[in-house]
């Protein structure tokens, strides 16, 4: 569309192009996270600093103020802080889990840590290279970095990342029960954590684009560690952020994993059983192992098997989450009553839905919707 403006000084139409809300755009508008636009005062100096990189004068003029070295300035204080040294950062901070904007115009550093880490690219695109390989990430795509990986990042415009840290302690049994037991997923994590030897290409690398459920839980997260108070509330905030990680990890699970050195390749058709899982989420309030099962042409036990040895989840695992991610959903971003949502996913008692969905996420419904009031503009 076009919009026409009054006539140009030499007699013609002036015509200003209607400016198009990239995928970042609609991701930032739909959850109201427009707040992770603003500039920190960090990226403000950074940004400076890469914008006079190539004047002297004026560069040595702006830093006058400023002890550099407190600050990561390869051209500047190189004897400290070699461009070529590998770094180990962060290693130690109080939660089990922690959420951080990415620092634009950062200058690049190799770097490894000592705890996984999610990259999620929420706007526009920045450089990733891991282990030696180049990534080229724009918005939807998401990067899990294991321990000791040596990798660099960077975001030299107003693009936006997110990085989601992850202790190793937070992977424990009961952690790894709740994850599909066959799945390439899974086995990165368990490899990472148990095996004492050089993995190459070691990243996974996916692409959710429009999937609702998991931006509405990348979207919690971010609430919950980023704007929430902590205090009173941590022990019960860790519980949540954990919880909310495994629902992230689950919907990574029906996703291809792109780099094609660490598929782990499962029994049957990848795309059909991607298929398969998207008609189960679509008609998760009504559809049975049965119905399913006669869509697709399947015996029931022969389905059964195929989505166990496929997903490490039964049919019944998965339609529960599917019917939990709905619930999620509908609790943060629309205004229905809860006692109205139990029905409209699928279930028929409210106490069975409560019980359920606080075994699930680790928190109540009620208690899921107070994350989003106030931030969410709701339906």
């Amino acid at each position: 569309m076009q919009r026409f403006l009054p006539a140009a000084p030499d007699g013609g139409e002036m015509v200003e192009a209607e400016k198009t809300e990239t995928a970042g755009d609609l991701f930032l508008k739909r959850y109201d996270l427009h707040f992770l636009e603003a500039y920190s005062s960090e990226e403000l100096f950074y940004k400076r600093y890469y914008e006079l990189r190539s004047q002297p004068e004026a560069l040595r003029s702006f830093l006058a103020p400023y002890r550099v070295s407190e600050f990561w300035l390869p051209e500047i204080n190189s004897e400290h802080q070699k461009a070529n040294q590998v770094h180990t950062i962060f290693d130690y901070f109080d939660d089990d889990i922690m959420v951080t904007k990415h620092t634009r115009f950062y200058p690049l550093f190799i770097h490894k840590h000592v705890f996984f880490e999610i990259m999620v690219v929420i706007k526009g695109s920045c450089e990733n290279t891991v282990g030696g390989r180049r990534l080229r990430m724009t918005s939807g795509d998401i990067c899990i970095i294991p321990p000791g990986e040596i990798h660099t990042i960077g975001i030299f415009d107003d693009s936006i990342a997110i990085n989601i840290l992850i202790k190793r302690e937070t992977f424990d049994d009961a952690f790894f029960s709740l994850l599909p037991q066959e799945h390439f997923l899974t086995d990165f994590f368990r490899k990472n954590l148990y095996l004492d030897e050089h993995i190459p290409d070691n990243y996974v690398l996916i692409h959710i684009e429009d999937d609702l459920p998991a931006e509405t839980a990348i979207c919690a997260l971010i609430y919950e560690d980023l704007l929430r108070h902590r205090g009173m509330e941590q022990k019960a905030n860790a519980l949540l952020k954990k919880n909310l990680v495994l629902t992230i990890l689950n919907y990574f699970a029906c996703y291809r994993n792109e780099n094609g050195n660490m598929v782990k390749v499962s029994s049957g058709n990848p795309e059909k059983m991607n298929e398969i899982l998207k008609y189960i989420y679509d008609r998760h309030a009504t559809a049975s192992l049965e119905e399913v099962a006669a869509h697709f042409h399947y015996s029931p036990q022969h389905l059964s098997k195929l989505i166990l040895e496929s997903t490490g989840f039964s049919f019944i695992r998965i339609l529960q989450k599917a019917k939990i991610a709905r619930a999620c959903f509908l609790l943060a971003t629309t205004k229905m009553k809860i006692c109205d949502i139990p029905g409209s996913v699928g279930y028929d008692s409210l106490l069975y839905f409560n019980r359920i969905f606080k075994k699930e996420m680790g928190v109540t419904p009620s208690r899921y919707r107070s994350l989003y009031v106030n931030h969410i503009p709701r339906q």
